[in-house]
């Protein structure tokens, strides 16, 4: 096991050899969650015309796969790297789905969402100036409290 940089997002992650491949990692990073990679797709994601945004795209898709459809290690493999890539970009809707749906996580007994730190916003592919708009829709509709200040960090 070795400590260093994420290859997607350079945040600090634990990267693991996957005991049957040298060439083949799992990666387990504080903001992308945990995945597999081969070093094929890492000199690719070097490549100058993989943009900030795509990597927020492969970022983003694995940390659904980690937290919406619970598949633990998704595989980041030369068969499904362009179509991460070519996804479309999520609508405000998506966004706003997805970011309620990480909030529902911190529902209390009473039913309210009860939030202090929300970290980690990014699985829904949630630049900072996206934020402010979904808080206030959701304060806007009663989901979250008007009056509790939010504190969040993104990654």
């Amino acid at each position: 096991m070795s400590d260093t940089q994420c290859p997607i997002c350079n945040i600090y992650a634990n990267i693991n050899n996957d005991g049957q491949d040298p060439f083949n990692k799992i990666i387990d990073c504080e903001k992308c969650g945990q995945y597999f990679i081969s070093d094929t797709i890492i000199d690719k994601i070097k490549l100058p015309e993989i943009s900030e945004t795509n990597k927020d795209k492969i970022s983003s898709w694995i940390s659904e796969q980690n937290k919406v459809f619970n598949i633990k290690i998704p595989k980041l493999t030369i068969e499904n790297f362009d179509s991460i890539l070519n996804q479309r970009d999520k609508t405000i809707k998506e966004k706003f789905d997805c970011f309620m749906k990480r909030l529902s996580n911190y529902t209390n007994n009473e039913g309210k969402i009860s939030i202090e730190d929300l970290s980690h916003i990014d699985y829904c592919y949630m630049q900072k100036k996206d934020f402010q708009v979904l808080i206030n829709k959701a304060k806007k509709n009663h989901y979250i409290d008007d009056n509790v200040s939010y504190k969040v960090k993104f990654l």
